[in-house]
């Protein structure tokens, strides 16, 4: 189990068209580095698990149940499981956002393993 890990060091992981992430995953927690390009929203969802978000750089609008709420670098939002919630970029500038949900967010481990092996089937099937 590796105690410390450094974003600069992980692989991005693409989730959907101008949208990437990086995951760092505990026993109990995960916590994951978001990047949204300009134009590219996370359309309404929601999951079982507790969702704090800080806002490290950008601005954005966070839709939550049934409100809108312009966000800001410094800025943290809490999304209590099963919320409804989205986020769009305002502006023409990325947005950054660290993302720590509880319980694990084990159906992320399950999309990346799958990534990763289609990407080590596709490596080696062009380099036979």
């Amino acid at each position: 189990m590796t105690l410390i890990n450094n974003w600069e060091t992980l692989s991005w992981i693409d989730i959907e068209p101008g949208a990437r992430r990086k995951v760092v995953q505990a026993e109990t927690c995960t916590v994951a580095l978001v990047e949204l390009s300009p134009g590219a929203p996370i359309g309404l969802h929601s999951h079982p698990h507790e969702q704090l978000s800080t806002i490290q750089s950008g601005n954005a609008e966070f839709i939550l149940g049934g409100g809108t709420y312009s966000v800001r670098a410094g800025d943290v939002i809490r999304i209590p499981a099963d919320l409804k919630h989205g986020v769009r970029v305002l502006g023409d500038e990325p947005v950054v956002i660290v993302d720590f949900f509880t319980p694990r967010r084990d159906d992320f481990v399950a999309s990346e393993t799958a990534l990763i092996q289609s990407a080590a089937i596709i490596t080696s099937t062009y380099s036979a």
